[in-house]
């Protein structure tokens, strides 16, 4: 004999359904999460291998060491069916398979912000295709100056079997001459430009012939900046003093010259 129900266990009921009901999420938000987590995997799967490539080799065995390289996700599964509630009413919430239009255009509105994270992943690889050249000839002036720096980096490029980068634009600063910087398709291709300047430029009129003396290096994030100011300072300081060239620069670091020469 079953005893009658009471409000007590409807209740308990209504309880336990509300419990259970808080263990989903709408699969709209599902996919949501998926797709943040999926551009993250793939952006810092990028900056691991630009990390290991161009910094020194103590932080690529230690990177090595502390994040292996990620593997892409499992392919998505069906989509589920709708869930059904108490009282025999489907949760559209639960089974809504359509993102959140906002929210996805919207990184603030997810507390983590992974599409920021994912943003700014971004940035840095493609930071990592991208080369500098300072000391260039330059007129703040002119509108045509990204277009006629262009056509000097593409010929000196080809002249010298170089990699021709897609896009030149001067960065906008107060230096005098504002840097010039060059977008590659590839970090090898940015690598191989800048070995190419230096081996071809004192014999390369191009750039042979400007007073300025213009350099190449690889595009910095704020903080290496302040390390090669830093370093230049250093070196230059050192070298005027001892009248020789007892230090040089080494990317963003400088080292001892085995070979010093008179220093001017």
């Amino acid at each position: 004999m079953k005893r009658r129900q009471t409000e007590t266990d409807e209740d308990a009921r209504d309880a336990n359904s509300h419990d259970d009901a808080r263990l989903f999420v709408p699969y709209s938000d599902y996919l949501e999460l998926r797709s943040h987590v999926e551009h993250l995997t793939e952006s810092l799967k990028s900056l691991h291998v630009a990390l290991v490539e161009d910094g020194t080799k103590k932080l690529g065995d230690r990177i090595n060491t502390l994040l292996p390289i990620l593997s892409a996700l499992p392919p998505l599964g069906p989509t589920p069916d709708p869930v059904t509630c108490h009282g025999g009413k489907t949760n559209s919430a639960l089974s809504d398979p359509t993102p959140n239009a906002n929210s996805l255009n919207n990184p603030a509105a997810c507390p983590s912000d992974p599409m920021s994270i994912a943003l700014q992943t971004l940035q840095m690889v493609e930071k990592s295709k991208r080369a500098v050249l300072e000391r260039l000839p330059d007129d703040a002036n002119d509108p045509q100056q990204d277009a006629k720096d262009l056509d000097l980096v593409v010929s000196f490029a080809r002249k010298n079997d170089l990699p021709v980068p897609s896009r030149v634009h001067r960065h906008p600063c107060k230096s005098r001459f504002r840097p010039v910087k060059l977008q590659f398709g590839s970090k090898e291709d940015r690598d191989r430009f800048i070995t190419g300047f230096y081996q071809a430029k004192s014999s390369d009129s191009t750039f042979s012939n400007i007073p300025t003396k213009p350099r190449c290096r690889r595009d910095l994030t704020q903080p290496e900046l302040e390390t090669l100011r830093q370093s230049r300072k250093f070196v230059y300081d050192e070298n005027t003093k001892a009248k020789k060239s007892i230090y040089l620069m080494k990317d963003i670091h400088y080292k001892v010259n085995p070979n010093p020469r008179p220093f001017v």
